[in-house]
């Protein structure tokens, strides 16, 4: 790990300081995105809970989460970005480790719903929703919160979030692997509950340890003085717009627009800028925010909906080979996640960049026209051997990390110092929109092939 541009410190001690704070971002990656893998996780469990809920529920529960999360997430995420809830929550404790402990207790009420042997699977399934309603609004809160400390400081931190959240889902895909390896559709309804109780009590516990790094992080001497040069900075900034105010402008003769936006307090920028520039932004600005959004869209449009789908050649791993297939994309995606820490050297241009995302949906035709098992595909099968969507897939997975998070680790520094955290919110607002819009694309295609 190598702090791009951190001049704070350079001593043995502060090594250790920056692990330590690296580990603090990678604990808030994994407690956004540990939540959601767990209910991804206990489908068995949830298949047999709610079996003897109503006809709809029992067929649709999977789509009623997934919508419900993903609706509240990305409503709580806009709700960031329009009110400026991050920025209004000024210490992490209340924007980072107070969301992360609301989503562990509605995590471990799930934990004692699989002791309630009298409810209904209607009973539950509502009681379900709910959580993961508050889940997805809290993770939209501590998600951002995370993004907007993270811009503030050395681009490696944002990368840690990155990673912490890919590890996440790794962990996640092992779960699915070992389960699937281990039950061989013989498991039964007290096991099945009994594994979902561990697992929910185990969850609880993990975030309320990514909690408590949240509230440790403020004890890290380095972070306190990487908020002294934030600090600084804003206050430099602050300084010389209230001089160009005072000479009446003169001192920008020759600037363009960039040099003078860049000595604006946040208020001012937001004030001068039209609606339609704070939403979508301007240049490499709104270049870095299309990255993100871009790449999660060509992502979330083939996976996991078309890779799922997608059949072996041989059959030698048998029922385990979606499971593997799922865990080959996760390892890929951390890996991505940690080689944008190494290269590039250089911030990239943003237009370049988004270029290189662009391109990622050659990955449609390819994986659709793999041998996709899906009743009544209609593409034909050109890449039939298995050594076609295993690299497919990890190319894909590969490419999503690594451009992703030199979207999220770069697009903050191509903004002014006191509008690098609000930057990072609406970073994160693209990410979720992302693969809110991939997820739908997703449906687009399954239909029209």
């Amino acid at each position: 790990m190598d702090d791009d541009g951190d001049d704070v410190g350079t001593t043995t001690s502060a090594k250790t300081e920056r692990y330590a704070l690296y580990a603090c971002f990678l604990a808030i990656g994994m407690g956004t995105l540990f939540p959601w893998n767990v209910f991804i996780t206990e489908r068995p469990y949830f298949e047999r809970r709610l079996r003897d809920a109503s006809e709809g529920v029992a067929k649709n529960f999977e789509a009623a989460f997934a919508n419900a999360y993903a609706g509240s997430n990305l409503i709580g995420v806009l709700a960031c970005v329009r009110f400026g809830l991050v920025e209004r929550l000024t210490s992490n404790r209340s924007r980072l480790a107070a969301p992360l402990v609301g989503i562990a207790l509605c995590v471990w009420t799930c934990a004692l719903a699989t002791r309630a042997s009298g409810w209904s699977g209607d009973a539950i399934f509502a009681q379900t929703m709910i959580v993961i309603i508050f889940v997805g609004a809290a993770t939209a809160l501590a998600q951002g919160g995370g993004f907007a400390v993270a811009s503030d400081l050395p681009p490696v931190y944002a990368q840690a979030i990155m990673s912490g959240q890919a590890a996440s889902g790794v962990a996640v895909s092992l779960v699915a692997l070992i389960t699937t390896a281990g039950a061989g559709g013989a498991t039964t309804d007290g096991a099945s509950t009994t594994q979902a109780e561990i697992y929910f009590y185990v969850a609880t516990l993990v975030l309320l340890t990514c909690a408590a790094a949240t509230w440790y992080m403020e004890k890290i001497p380095l972070y306190g003085r990487y908020e002294s040069v934030v600090t600084a900075n804003a206050q430099r900034e602050y300084a010389n717009a209230e001089t160009s105010a005072l000479l009446g402008g003169t001192d920008t003769d020759g600037e363009d627009a960039d040099d003078i936006e860049s000595r604006e307090t946040m208020s001012d920028a937001l004030t001068r800028l039209p609606e339609s520039s704070r939403w979508f932004g301007h240049g490499d600005i709104r270049n870095y925010r299309l990255v993100v959004l871009v790449t999660f869209i060509a992502t979330l449009s083939v996976f996991p909906s078309v890779t799922s789908a997608i059949e072996s050649s041989h059959g030698a791993l048998g029922e385990l080979w979606s499971p593997t297939l799922f865990l080959l994309f996760n390892i890929g995606d951390l890996l991505g996640r940690h080689l944008a820490t190494v290269y590039p050297k250089s911030p990239p241009s943003g237009a370049a960049l988004l270029k290189t995302a662009t391109l990622r949906f050659v990955f449609v035709p390819l994986l659709t026209t793999c041998r996709v098992t899906t009743p009544g595909w209609r593409p034909p099968a050109l890449f039939t051997s298995d050594i076609f969507p295993i690299f497919f897939i990890f190319t894909l997975a590969l490419s999503n990390g690594w451009i992703a998070s030199l979207g999220m680790m770069y697009g903050p520094s191509v903004s002014p110092a006191s509008l690098r955290a609000r930057e990072g919110v609406v970073l994160t607002l693209a990410l979720v929109a992302g693969i809110f819009l991939g997820t739908l694309l997703s449906l687009v295609i399954i239909a029209l092939l």
